[in-house]
């Protein structure tokens, strides 16, 4: 039996830039089936991360899993805010209309404060962004519902921003992750620069 991978580290971050704001972003849930996992969340945190990067907006992974952890982190390498996200599919499982719901609302909603956890919680090339999300949305099917779900929260646990995304997929693997990321991407910096 190969030895386990040892978890990432969390790695050292160089001091805020003066006039910036500091942006961690926590590891996307992730629920649409098919191929996914890490590799898929990843996806959508790269995504995250080139659309929300810019002159005035530094962004940072938080590499702890556990929201006590990431929290601890993000306070740690100065972040301003942090940003939470779920990705999940609801998806018709044919027969009399039911549904099968794949979604990642409890795990997010324990990241959220006030769910009772520990409180967690300019655009770029939209060519690039759009190539990284295309992993992220290979296991979306046609006709299913794919929900973008966010919150931008201060460090201390204090909701600034929180939104809900839905969208039908019309094919199988179409790219509605890349939009509702841009979307997302464009209200925080919006807020963030008044």
């Amino acid at each position: 039996m190969p030895a386990a991978t040892p978890a990432p580290s969390a790695q050292p971050v160089g001091p805020k830039k003066p006039g910036a704001v500091r942006i961690g972003i926590f590891m996307p849930q992730y629920d649409l089936g098919g191929p996914g996992g890490p590799t898929a969340s990843e996806s959508v945190r790269t995504a995250e991360e080139q659309f929300l990067t810019g002159p005035k907006i530094e962004v940072i992974r938080i590499s702890a899993l556990l929201p006590i952890q990431a929290t601890a982190e993000a306070k740690e390498k100065q972040c301003d805010y942090v940003l939470v996200s779920a990705l999940s599919q609801r998806k018709s499982a044919g027969g009399f209309g039911a549904l099968k719901t794949l979604s990642a609302a409890t795990p997010m909603a324990a990241m959220i404060p006030g769910a009772g956890m520990a409180a967690m919680a300019a655009s770029q090339s939209l060519a690039i962004a759009s190539s990284t999300a295309v992993m992220a949305s290979s296991g979306v099917k046609a006709k299913s519902e794919v929900s973008f779900e966010y919150s931008l929260n201060s460090p201390d646990g204090t909701s600034v921003l929180r939104d809900a995304q839905k969208t039908k997929a019309k094919t199988d693997g179409e790219d509605v992750v890349t939009p509702m990321i841009q979307k997302a991407a464009t209200s925080i910096v919006t807020l963030l620069n008044k």
